[in-house]
């Protein structure tokens, strides 16, 4: 599907220990490695010995390509393939700090009513939600591509030695776009970068045109608010950003998003 307008990211309440108000203030983003993403099946890139031959397939005819090979996919590169994943998938001791280890991820979801995200992510509804504009985003960098993470009962069939991903960022996409169906309610977009893309290595900035809306919690504090005003007012979107507000709905287990104002 396309990318959506507008792709969402869950902060936590602002504290000593996590300032998450610091990405209003610096206008940046701080990427996930991947070893520190919280699904220890994320961007693994090896599956278990049953992977299916029309599976095998599928990734054989994706890498082709960037392979150097322009003919057919035959039973016996299937066969080749598979009995090597095999023998790698009895490994158990994927590292992924050192399998990926200049790569780098923006997650952003496209849903801003998550229920369990609002409370996993959000501080239990004390935090709050910022939107931004995926065609501002795009701009940022080259390789700054959202694309959609699927949620399936297997994931690819992949060797270590097939990973490029400074080499074959459209290769890497297919691998890790896949995701446990048990994740499906996030609604993932991803986009990878490698480190000599970014401002440090973790690091990437985005203009004030970048923010569409700001979503506070509905058990957002006082506090909070008027620390995430100031953050706002410092990155020079105060005037720009459409200030929004959650509230539990009185009807059914849901969160209602509504326009509203600073009450600070």
């Amino acid at each position: 599907m396309p990318v959506p307008n507008i792709l969402y990211l869950y902060l936590s309440m602002p504290s000593e220990n996590a300032p998450t108000e610091n990405l209003l203030k610096a206008r940046r983003f701080k990427l996930s490695k991947p070893s520190s993403l919280n699904d220890p099946f994320d961007m693994i890139p090896a599956m278990s010995r049953n992977a299916p031959s029309d599976h095998v397939r599928q990734f054989l005819e994706w890498n082709a390509p960037s392979r150097g090979h322009l003919g057919p996919i035959t039973s016996k590169m299937v066969a080749d393939f598979k009995a090597k994943t095999d023998r790698e998938s009895q490994k158990t001791d994927f590292d992924r700090a050192q399998l990926l280890p200049r790569t780098r991820l923006l997650c952003l979801t496209g849903r801003d009513d998550g229920v369990m995200m609002w409370s996993h992510y959000a501080s239990r509804h004390e935090g709050f939600v910022v939107g931004f504009k995926t065609e501002v985003l795009s701009c940022l960098s080259p390789s700054c591509s959202f694309f959609e993470v699927v949620y399936e009962d297997r994931p690819l069939c992949t060797p270590l030695d097939f990973i490029h991903v400074g080499m074959n960022y459209g290769l890497a996409e297919k691998v890790f776009s896949i995701k446990s169906p048990e994740w499906a309610y996030e609604k993932e977009w991803r986009c990878l970068f490698g480190i000599g893309q970014l401002d440090g290595a973790d690091f990437l900035s985005f203009p004030p045109a970048a923010v569409d809306n700001i979503i506070l919690g509905s058990s957002v504090s006082a506090e909070t608010e008027n620390l995430l005003k100031s953050a706002c007012e410092a990155g020079g979107i105060l005037e720009t950003a459409q200030l929004r507000r959650g509230r539990l709905s009185a009807q059914s287990f849901s969160i209602e998003i509504e326009p509203t104002t600073w009450r600070v």
